[in-house]
């Protein structure tokens, strides 16, 4: 039986929504000096799908950097700098809307998420420190 699985696997490769998932640097500093100031998400899509890429710390605050983003079949290499959509701190006195901000110091599980039309969905999850000083 496994066997069967092995060879139907070479035969029609890696059918996966969600394949080869990584993020090419484990730190970023964002304090426009020129060093480590961006990273990049590289992952591929076997069809059409949704997207989500979010950052959870260890308090389990969830911050999310791409939200259910229509991309076709095919690699994509996505540029990440620490920003993220909007949030608000405890202390934050603020009048309007924040849509975007620079994710807070620290260690976060990232997870790229894809969904296909079909609602089958898969994701990658792995371990990064973060130190986001601006």
């Amino acid at each position: 039986m496994v066997a069967v699985a092995v060879g139907w696997r070479v035969v029609r490769g890696d059918d996966s929504l969600l394949r080869n998932v990584s993020l090419e640097a484990e730190e970023i500093t964002p304090n426009a000096d020129g060093e480590s100031d961006v990273t990049f998400f590289n992952y591929e899509l076997s069809r059409n799908g949704r997207v989500t890429i979010t950052f959870e710390n260890e308090s389990g605050d969830r911050f999310t950097f791409r939200e259910d983003k229509p991309r076709g079949a095919c690699p994509y290499r996505v540029a990440f700098s620490g920003i993220v959509d909007g949030y608000t701190l405890p202390d934050d006195q603020v009048e309007g809307q924040i849509l975007s901000r620079l994710l807070p110091d620290g260690l976060y599980t990232w997870t790229v998420r894809a969904r296909d039309r079909a609602g089958n969905s898969l994701h990658t999850a792995r371990r990064i420190r973060a130190l986001l000083q601006a």
